[in-house]
């Protein structure tokens, strides 16, 4: 495959893949960043995706991509589990140095911690904490499979094609997705403006 065919099967799944990630990490800068370090990956093994036709190379294309995207999203969340164990360790070593300089007892240690680690960036900034934990509360996905109908508008269809999975069993998350946000978002209002 040349440089330009990658391209332009990249460019179109894009959108899709980002959606896929960001159901995944939560974080929207991080979902851009899967996916550009899914697409190095994909360069690499180029020779690895044979389309079964030229028809449908677009949507093995996605397919394969999405795969892709997946594990490399399932890496970054254990290395982000990872820093926000290290993180919370690190933060109840500040929290007991103060204590002990508020005491007297300092041992005159300092440990460096950055505050953004432990901070939660929605899919867009635009969600507030009450509608993150009902996203978080659906399997992995569930969220996909919302995300992708909801935000993309893609048909339950497409998106059993992309996650190679049938196209009923994409309906049922979709649907038990949607009664699961409606019952735990009764009462939601939206973020205050």
């Amino acid at each position: 495959m040349d440089s330009e065919t990658f391209s332009n099967l990249y460019l179109n799944a894009y959108p899709r893949l980002v959606v896929v990630a960001a159901a995944l990490v939560q974080d929207r800068s991080e979902a851009s960043d899967i996916v550009q370090h899914a697409a190095m990956i994909a360069i690499e093994r180029i020779d690895q995706f044979s389309p079964s036709t030229a028809d449908s190379s677009a949507m093995e294309f996605a397919r394969w991509m999405t795969a892709i995207v997946r594990n490399v999203a399932a890496n970054a969340r254990r290395k982000n589990k990872l820093r926000r164990a290290v993180s919370l360790i690190e933060a109840d070593a500040i929290v007991q140095a103060k204590s002990d300089v508020a005491s007297g007892t300092s041992n005159d240690q300092h440990v460096d911690f950055d505050q953004r680690s432990l901070t939660f960036n929605g899919i867009d900034g635009a969600f507030d904490d009450q509608l993150r934990s009902a996203l978080q509360s659906l399997s992995e996905i569930s969220r996909i499979c919302l995300l992708l109908n909801v935000v993309l508008h893609i048909t339950l269809d497409e998106i059993a094609q992309l996650l190679d999975v049938p196209s009923g069993t994409v309906a049922s998350h979709v649907s038990r997705a949607k009664k699961t946000l409606r019952d735990l978002l009764r009462d939601y209002r939206g973020p205050a403006v």
